[in-house]
């Protein structure tokens, strides 16, 4: 065991990644594991099993609703919560999050 409390994966794109997302999970002590795409997310998901997944909704190469429905169709990562992060006033994102399995839509 790593000494952490909890493993989150955390899916941003290079440019809107937010070092504050990552650093106040790390005060908490959770162990926070960055990708970059959604080829990264779910290679890391099966390779880690994350106790939660954050995932921002301009993901690149895979966006974050193909990625939740790859996740949530797996027998094996179906109970892992993953929460959406996107605009406020965007109906559409919160719709599409909802259909592709996100737990939660973060604002």
């Amino acid at each position: 065991m790593n000494g952490k409390s909890a493993t989150v994966l955390l899916g941003e794109s290079k440019e809107k990644a937010n070092s504050s997302i990552k650093g106040f999970l790390e005060k908490l002590n959770i162990e926070v594991l960055e990708c970059m795409n959604g080829i990264e997310v779910i290679q890391q998901a099966f390779a880690k099993n994350p106790d939660l997944i954050i995932l921002d909704v301009t993901l690149p190469r895979l966006n974050c609703f193909m990625c939740a429905r790859i996740l949530k169709n797996d027998p094996l990562m179906k109970a892992t919560p993953i929460i959406h992060m996107g605009s406020p006033q965007n109906s559409i994102e919160q719709y599409w999050s909802k259909v592709s399995g996100g737990d939660y839509y973060l604002q």
